[in-house]
């Protein structure tokens, strides 16, 4: 990932998680992305969310810290 992206997946990780303690999101993910916040938090557990329609890079999953 670009220096760029990854300052902005941190910005977007420490709104969604850090800044109010919840632990547990769902979350629009790339691939890319997927795989750094398995790398940051590798106790973290995702569930992928297989609902039909989407046909963009990204997908939804339930992430939980």
């Amino acid at each position: 990932m670009e220096e760029n992206a990854v300052r902005k997946l941190e910005d977007f990780l420490w709104d969604s998680f850090e800044k109010d303690g919840v632990r547990a999101r769902e979350l629009r993910l790339s691939d890319e992305e997927l795989d750094y916040i398995k790398k940051k938090w590798p106790k973290a557990t995702f569930k992928k969310n297989m609902a039909e329609g989407n046909t963009d890079t990204k997908s939804w999953y339930e992430v939980r810290l």
